[in-house]
């Protein structure tokens, strides 16, 4: 059994990286999910429907151990700034 992290990017896309945190699948450069997935935003609402692609293609066993996340999206905070005003001579 081997462990896998399915992560979904906050721009819309599925990433698969192995326990060395080494990308080996996107769904950016897989042509063949792109056309089984029409809908270019995916997030974890999907992670059962990727799942199973991904074992359908040989890229996961049944029995590996997968962890799935979301990244967020990073608000800029007006307020987090170095505390100078660039007004200010």
């Amino acid at each position: 059994m081997a462990k896998f992290d399915l992560s979904f990017t906050a721009h819309g896309t599925a990433q698969l990286f192995n326990k060395d945190d080494e990308l080996i699948w996107s769904s950016d450069n897989d042509m063949n999910f792109k056309d089984e997935f029409t809908d270019e935003f995916l997030g974890e609402e999907d992670s059962d429907d990727v799942l199973d692609w991904l074992i359908e293609q040989h890229h996961l066993q049944p029995d590996d151990e997968i962890d799935v996340y979301e990244d967020a999206l990073e608000e800029y905070d007006e307020d987090d700034s170095d505390g100078e005003d660039e007004d200010e001579p």
